[in-house]
């Protein structure tokens, strides 16, 4: 929650996984904190009062923090985000992003070059403009259901299709991030840990449930101990077993994509034509997968 990591066995534990971006305070973190916030605020105060407190919340969230590249995209973004939902301005993902964009580039030219911020925003323009592609790519293999063919489903059906839209998710926002990722790894590190596709569709979710366990558990310890006590034991024991999960991958099973060198004319052909696909494919921005309103954001 606060960034704060010394223990240089464990980064590189993660790192050889591919799961460094889980140690650094980036939009994962802080859409998951908003959430966890708003929950409690929309039920205590009135709809507008709660976006103004979340708003200052997440301030002070922020000048603890600091203002890494990540950390100031995710801030800049859920505060454009807020200040649309007060004034009840309709709010595009992929112009908030530009407007952030814009503002960090403005804020500091020298930005572009740094490396945490070329992989927080072309992470987040691939999750917003590439996803929608690979979601209807994995829609063919497992095809949505209409709302009456969904009612008729038996009680292990629904359960069956909840996995199918979970999974065709995942495997949409997995595919779409690393696509765009590989290329500016293999032109920054000349390797890539190909055992990322399969934990980066694991472990994150793992990880947001213990980040919601230890947000739940303290307000419990304040209000009812017995209970808080009970789930921050509870979030430590899930913690550490989670730790000793990534520890004792085998090396053998951390096979390496390695290119040097990987010049950077080959970076841009790439992204170009990556970021090109969506209209080669005929969809539109205004896709509703593009998720113009947070209803239609598939499950993560």
């Amino acid at each position: 929650l606060l960034g704060s990591l010394d223990d240089p066995m464990m980064r590189f534990d993660f790192s050889r996984l591919g799961l460094s971006h889980l140690l650094a305070i980036s939009g994962f973190h802080s859409g998951l904190l908003s959430c966890f916030l708003y929950f409690f605020l929309k039920r205590l105060f009135q709809e507008k009062l709660a976006y103004v407190l979340l708003f200052l919340l997440l301030s002070s969230y922020f000048l603890l923090l600091g203002s890494s590249p990540s950390i100031l995209r995710a801030y800049l973004a859920i505060s454009f985000y807020l200040i649309g939902k007060f004034g009840q301005w309709k709010t595009a993902p992929l112009n908030i992003f530009g407007a952030v964009l814009l503002i960090e580039m403005l804020l500091d030219p020298g930005v572009i070059s740094h490396i945490g911020f070329q992989l927080s925003f072309i992470a987040t323009f691939a999750i917003l403009h590439l996803m929608p592609t690979c979601y209807a790519l994995f829609s063919k293999a497992l095809p949505e259901r209409t709302f009456k063919e969904k009612e008729l489903l038996s009680f292990i059906e629904k359960k069956a299709y909840f996995l199918c839209h979970f999974l065709r998710s995942s495997l949409s926002l997995n595919l779409a991030v690393h696509l765009a990722m590989i290329p500016i790894c293999l032109f920054h590190f000349a390797k890539f840990p190909l055992i990322s596709l399969a934990y980066n569709l694991i472990i994150p979710l793992e990880v947001s449930f213990l980040l919601a366990l230890f947000l739940a558990s303290i307000p419990l310890v304040i209000l009812i101990p017995p209970i808080g006590n009970v789930c921050i034991k509870s979030c430590s024991f899930l913690a550490q077993g989670l730790l000793e999960s990534i520890e004792i991958v085998p090396s053998k099973l951390c096979l390496e994509l390695e290119v040097s060198p990987f010049p950077i004319f080959y970076v841009f052909l790439f992204l170009s034509f990556l970021f090109a696909l969506p209209f080669l494919a005929n969809r539109s921005r205004e896709d509703p997968l593009c998720f113009q309103d947070a209803k239609n954001l598939p499950l993560l």
